[in-house]
């Protein structure tokens, strides 16, 4: 956003026409004018290039434009990594997801998760998957930028882990003797 400055503040009329010197490289649409005279720009970059944006008073045709503003190529997502890229967990049970979007300089490092089958597990804002039934499902996360980029990961949910073992009536670590007959 970019500003401009009406003096004196307490002109009549405050209105202003905003145009861009390139409208292939960036558009310009009136924001909002303070009575203190500030008007108020939002400039939209289109593409890589050089421009400059002029504001025309209504009142007496006086103009400001501002320095040489040059838009630059946006830095596109290239990977999303996802760690596990395999996970098993438990009916009830949770694994918490890392993930890295690369490269670490990307202008919109955002995305957006989908789960492939959302009866078999979720996911949470906070990366934390959760079991819900028996099955395997994938959790995918796509770059908000247009890249196209995906990152994916597959959860497999099992049924309940065992929590012991014994043999039938003796403990499994006991130091007394079994005996079998033949």
């Amino acid at each position: 956003k970019y500003a401009m400055i009406i003096s004196p503040g307490n002109a009549t009329d405050l209105g202003v026409e905003w145009t861009s010197s390139n409208p292939a490289v960036a558009t310009v649409k009136h924001d909002r004018t303070e009575l203190s005279g500030i008007v108020h720009v939002e400039l939209t970059a289109v593409s890589p290039g050089k421009v400059t944006i002029t504001c025309k008073t209504n009142d007496g045709g006086y103009t400001a434009t501002t320095d040489e503003i040059t838009v630059l190529e946006p830095v596109m997502v290239e990977a999303i990594e996802v760690s596990p890229e395999m996970a098993k967990i438990a009916v009830n049970g949770v694994k918490q997801l890392q993930v890295s979007v690369y490269p670490t300089n990307a202008d919109n490092k955002d995305y957006e998760v989908s789960v492939a089958d959302s009866a078999i597990a979720t996911i949470d804002e906070n990366l934390l998957v959760s079991g819900l039934s028996i099955g395997q499902t994938e959790i995918i996360f796509k770059a908000k930028d247009g890249s196209g980029v995906e990152g994916r990961t597959t959860i497999q949910v099992l049924g309940a882990m065992p929590q012991s073992i014994s043999f039938d009536g003796h403990n499994a670590n006991s130091t007394a003797p079994y005996e079998l007959y033949s």
